[in-house]
């Protein structure tokens, strides 16, 4: 018999030769993502597309049935994806970008993965507009869907298009027609379940099936939640700067001012500490003396240091631009230089659109796209005039110069169809000068690298708060008709003027008529 030792000498090389021993277990291969499902039934009723912003998944029903869902990729931050209904309005198979691409070297290797046709391309450097296969439009401002890359399943990461899988959006596309309904959302945002079952998927079952017994208990399902004074809300939008969330008015919003800070149509991008809270206070202050003067606005208070309760609208997808000094793209377009003060103020219209680049527009334009009637954009023109006669002297006061700024609008979703000053007015959207040393007080500070952006914005928001105490800026009097047309809807704008109890109770409906149109030609 072998004694151990002798054994154990003879085992030594098979341990040491059978690898097989000491390998490192081989992780279990990571299970890939289903990007799709589809399971159409063919059956009666039509077919119509649920986006959910925040889960990042489109589903697909036909009469109220599901029949199928996919990963979308939708506009990452500063470009978002606008929430809302929405139409298919126009199908193309083949479809390119007239603003985004790649560029190739002359052997076709990929050089840059994100370009536009102005990005600068170096010898034997070629550019590729964007495929976008099965093409189906959703805005007149160049959103909709198509085929795409989703890099992260679930993470948002296109210029505003929402992007489906290769193989899923051709099936789409057989089914949709003109006119499907689109509805674009984002998913809850309160933490409190709608149903216990909600919570049951992520905790243990029986830990929450007795938590669930307490609090029944304690408060009946479901005003409990209401007992703790915790409000739904749900995010609806959420653009380059500021938050949109609803409330438990129907009318009425939380905006929230973010940190971040974009130029150039969202290709630069920083984030600064504090500055949603600057902008907030900066705002929230002009548009409450806006409210004094009698200009109606979305404004209703103030609620923490970035957020803000507003009247819920519908924007008018047209950015008013006041020009009272040249400065900007103005001088890259006519080539006059910087600091011309002009005779009169210019007002320039642009589509609300960063896929397209904002791009100037004339009334023709206007009426065409639909974005307004003619009414209406004569309203907005004698509006921005009116703002900027009273910002030009708030300012003033302020020690600064009114340069040019922009204005949004939107439409009350009340039924009054009432059109208010909305959006924010901020140095984001303004260019203020010091008076006395021409030093830029804005945005600009961030679009040339010129440093102390939030030291020049807490200055604009100190000398704002200094004239607190002063009485509120007048409107001259050849503009005192318009605080009195602000809350009113276009079309029936005479009839609230002439039956007005604050003043002209006695003009003929001529005389006002011939009072507007002077008004609105003054200019």
């Amino acid at each position: 018999m072998k004694s151990p030792t002798k054994l154990l000498f003879l085992c030594v090389p098979f341990l040491f030769s059978s690898c097989s021993l000491f390998r490192t277990p081989e992780p279990p291969p990571k299970a890939s993502h289903v990007m799709y499902e589809w399971y159409d039934d063919q059956g009666p009723g039509e077919v119509a597309l649920n986006i959910n912003l925040t889960t990042q998944k489109a589903q697909v029903t036909r009469g109220g049935r599901p029949i199928g869902w996919c990963f979308v990729s939708t506009g990452k931050e500063g470009r978002g994806t606008p929430a809302g209904n929405y139409k298919v309005m126009e199908k193309v198979v083949d479809k390119f970008s007239n603003k985004y691409g790649w560029i190739s070297d002359a052997a076709g290797n990929l050089v840059t993965a994100d370009a536009t046709p102005k990005t600068p391309l170096q010898p034997g450097e070629v550019y590729h507009p964007s495929e976008m296969k099965y093409w189906q439009r959703l805005t007149s401002y160049g959103i909709g869907m198509h085929v795409g890359p989703i890099p992260k399943p679930g993470e948002p990461a296109s210029h505003g298009c929402i992007r489906m899988p290769v193989d899923f959006k051709p099936i789409l596309f057989e089914v949709t027609k003109i006119g499907t309904p689109v509805k674009i959302t984002y998913g809850p945002a309160d933490f409190w379940p709608t149903r216990p079952a909600a919570l049951a998927q992520t905790m243990n079952a029986q830990r929450w099936s007795i938590l669930w017994s307490v609090v029944r208990k304690i408060h009946p399902w479901p005003n409990w939640r209401e007992s703790l004074h915790l409000p739904r809300m749900e995010a609806l939008y959420e653009g380059k700067a500021k938050r949109l969330w609803s409330t438990d008015d129907p009318q009425i919003l939380r905006m929230e001012f973010k940190n971040d800070a974009t130029a150039f149509n969202g290709e630069k991008k920083a984030q600064f500490e504090n500055k949603g809270r600057l902008n907030k206070s900066i705002s929230s202050l002009i548009y409450g003396q806006l409210e004094k003067a009698g200009i109606a606005t979305h404004f209703v208070s103030q609620t923490d240091e970035t957020n803000v309760l507003v009247r819920k609208v519908q924007i008018i997808m047209i950015e008013v631009i006041v020009r009272n000094v040249s400065a900007g793209s103005f001088c890259k377009r006519t080539g006059i230089e910087e600091g011309r003060t002009f005779r009169q103020p210019i007002i320039e219209f642009s589509i609300k659109s960063d896929e397209l680049g904002d791009p100037l527009v004339n009334d023709d334009y206007i009426r065409e796209l639909e974005l307004a009637t003619a009414d209406e954009l004569a309203y907005l023109r004698t509006a921005a005039l009116t703002v900027n006669d009273f910002l030009t002297q708030l300012f003033g006061r302020a020690g600064l110069r009114l340069v040019d700024f922009k204005l949004e609008f939107g439409r009350l979703t009340d039924g009054s169809d009432a059109i208010v000053l909305a959006d924010e007015i901020s140095p984001d959207g303004c260019r203020l000068w010091d008076l006395k040393t021409g030093e830029k007080m804005d945005k600009d500070r961030f679009r040339r690298d010129l440093g102390g952006v939030m030291e020049a914005y807490e200055e604009v928001l100190k000398r704002l708060k200094e004239l607190s105490w002063i009485s509120p800026v007048k409107l001259p009097a050849k503009t005192s008709i318009l605080p009195m047309l602000m809350p009113c809807s276009i079309p029936r704008f005479k009839r609230n003027y002439a039956t007005s109890k604050v003043a002209f109770t006695t003009l003929t409906m001529k005389a006002i008529t011939k009072h507007y149109v002077a008004l609105s030609k003054r200019y």
